[in-house]
């Protein structure tokens, strides 16, 4: 399950907004909100989030992208 809390959390703390990952993954804000609050999976914008730093055990990857982590 993802943990929705900490993920937002740590997205105060770095000063980004879900916006600025729609953005820049092309996303829309929804596909961001969604793929947070774990209604999605959404590869591009789990990748950004890791990519950027957020622990993934935040993110409960699915398998595919476990294993390349």
């Amino acid at each position: 399950m993802r943990n929705t809390i900490e993920i937002l959390v740590w997205l105060r703390r770095q000063g980004i907004k879900q916006t600025q990952i729609a953005r820049e993954c092309g996303k829309y804000k929804a596909n961001v909100w969604d793929t947070v609050h774990g209604r999605r999976s959404d590869r591009k914008i789990l990748a950004w989030l890791k990519d950027k730093g957020c622990p993934v055990e935040y993110l409960n990857l699915p398998a595919k992208m476990r294993e390349a982590a």
